[in-house]
């Protein structure tokens, strides 16, 4: 997994430089920490990233995933 945090001003172009990191480093899933709220394109192209497939699991996990510091300390988890 790859984990990048981001503050001030995110855009789509952090996304898509977060999907060459998972494709260069070969990681089954990404994950971005944010401060602010994705924008809809962000979320977007995080969705086109597809899904991975653990052998150990039958779910299928968001490829690349994006999440609040506030969703964090509300309790939502990376899937």
């Amino acid at each position: 997994m790859v984990v990048q945090v981001k503050s001030g001003r995110i855009g789509v172009n952090h996304v898509r430089d977060l999907k060459g990191v998972i494709e260069r480093e070969k990681a089954a899933i990404g994950a971005m920490i944010t401060l602010r709220e994705p924008t809809a394109p962000m979320l977007t192209d995080a969705a086109s990233a597809g899904f991975y497939q653990s052998e150990n699991f039958p779910e299928q996990y968001p490829r690349l995933q994006i999440l609040t510091i506030a969703e964090l300390l509300a309790g939502k988890q990376l899937r």
